[in-house]
């Protein structure tokens, strides 16, 4: 990871790109996308991206988001993870027997691309899900999400896709300026250009999902009404949604959700429950 941050072997990462995989394939590394991202912004803007979400986006909105800010150290909070046996102990059961799922609450329960990512990290090492969470620091293998969160040289590297440190608030306030137009980070054409999606088969977790020109996901949580809602989610269970409004609901949403607890799944089961109260919101008086 150090050597890949500094921009050494960043290049041969790009040429060892999966090949044999059709158009239109989604697939990507936690930690690579990141400094792919970086190395972007370095060579369209000239500053990194940590110093570019410093003065263009924390800065402007008054929010704290930073990418290897060693000053705010002391105040980042520990992470709490899953223990192993824990672990196992949920979601090996849904991974074996996924029809074990049908007796489970709805938060407790995997979705259909929690089974695959996690089968493949189990049972298929050189898989290319296995391979999107493979790690190394200082000859150490990464352990989870938790333990970088948790670890004060990750979060020194300014990993762009790990280990910002921000808060609730302050991802929602972004979020909130995206729902109401993109003023003053994005002109409302350059909304739109970000906003605009298609389908991708997503090689990682086995399925189709839509994302934007952006990256972010699009109708990621699926709602029976509150549609075309773009953002992105944590693997540990953080999440971010808005909502630019539609004919069938005049409302801006933004949605944030940040925990201390970071769980090992990929499907958001709280972040749903609370989207589902806003739509019930949104919606109430229809009824």
């Amino acid at each position: 990871i150090r050597d890949l941050r500094m921009s050494r072997g960043l290049g041969d990462v790009y040429k060892r790109q999966p090949e044999g995989y059709p158009e239109n394939t989604s697939m990507y590394h936690a930690i690579t996308r990141g400094m792919f991202a970086d190395a972007l912004v370095r060579r369209v803007d000239g500053r990194s991206l940590a110093t570019f979400v410093a003065e263009e986006i924390a800065g402007p909105l008054d929010v704290e988001m930073y990418l290897g800010n060693a000053s705010v150290d002391h105040r980042v909070i520990e992470h709490v993870g899953l223990p192993a046996w824990a672990f196992l102990l949920q979601l090996l059961p849904q991974v074996v027997v996924p029809s074990f799922r049908e007796f489970l609450t709805p938060y407790s329960r995997l979705e259909d691309y929690d089974v695959w990512f996690f089968y493949k990290l189990l049972f298929d090492p050189a898989s290319l899900s296995s391979q999107s969470v493979l790690m190394h620091m200082d000859g150490q293998a990464v352990r989870g999400a938790h333990q970088m969160a948790n670890d004060a040289r990750y979060r020194a590297l300014a990993l762009a896709s790990a280990c910002g440190v921000t808060n609730a608030r302050s991802l929602a306030s972004i979020a909130n300026v995206l729902a109401m137009g993109g003023a003053p980070l994005l002109s409302a054409a350059g909304l739109q250009s970000a906003l605009e999606y298609g389908e991708y088969h997503d090689a990682v977790l086995g399925t189709p999902f839509n994302f934007t020109n952006s990256g972010w996901a699009y109708d990621r949580v699926p709602m029976p009404r509150l549609k075309h809602n773009a953002g992105w989610f944590g693997a540990g269970g953080s999440a971010m949604q808005f909502n630019l409004g539609s004919h069938e609901h005049p409302d801006r949403i933004a949605i944030v959700y940040v925990p201390a607890f970071l769980a090992p799944r990929l499907s958001k089961p709280r972040f749903k429950q609370l989207f589902s109260v806003v739509e019930s919101i949104v919606f109430a008086s229809d009824k």
